[in-house]
């Protein structure tokens, strides 16, 4: 029986991978750097905490929202990212990360450098997801992400960030 600490492991180590399929996007088929992409990871993190927590919405209601919020950010953000190129795109998306990082950690709204507490766990047809089911939840997740990464890049969109990457004129 494998013990909760490595199950816990393993979950983050799935939600860093679900993170790292949408920076292969950017970084892998588009061929831009992005420094900054934690940034929009944690916006989803913490929007979907406020929501649960201060807005009293599960799980499954806030995570179309958060989803919402991470696109709008990412746009208002990715516009200006558009006029710069090559180093001066590091630096933008570097700064990017900086401020949401000086954002959550040192304003007491969003907890601080604790974080929020009080999550309340994901409800999956009426049970509270525990250690175990929630790895499986992610797992289930990762393989979504998987499945849309690779019909994105076989779309006209995966064709356009293939084609920037090789010549970005």
């Amino acid at each position: 029986m494998i013990d909760s600490y490595v199950i816990n492991v393993a979950t983050q180590i799935i939600i860093q991978a679900i993170a790292a399929y949408g920076l292969n996007i950017i970084v892998g088929n588009a061929g831009q750097i992005s420094l900054g992409h934690a940034a929009f990871v944690a916006i989803g993190a913490y929007s979907n905490a406020m929501l649960t927590t201060a807005g009293g919405l599960t799980f499954w209601q806030a995570l179309p929202i958060s989803l919402i919020i991470v696109g709008v950010v990412g746009l208002l953000c990715g516009l200006p990212s558009l006029r710069v190129h090559a180093d001066f795109l590091a630096i933008t998306t570097i700064g990017i990360n900086f401020i949401v990082v000086a954002v959550f950690q040192y304003t007491p709204f969003f907890g601080g450098a604790l974080g929020i507490g009080g999550i309340p766990k994901v409800i999956l047809f009426g049970q509270g997801l525990r250690t175990r089911g929630f790895f499986w939840l992610c797992v289930g997740a990762l393989a979504v992400v998987m499945v849309i990464c690779w019909f994105f890049t076989l779309s006209w969109a995966g064709l356009s960030c293939f084609a920037v990457r090789e010549d970005e004129t």
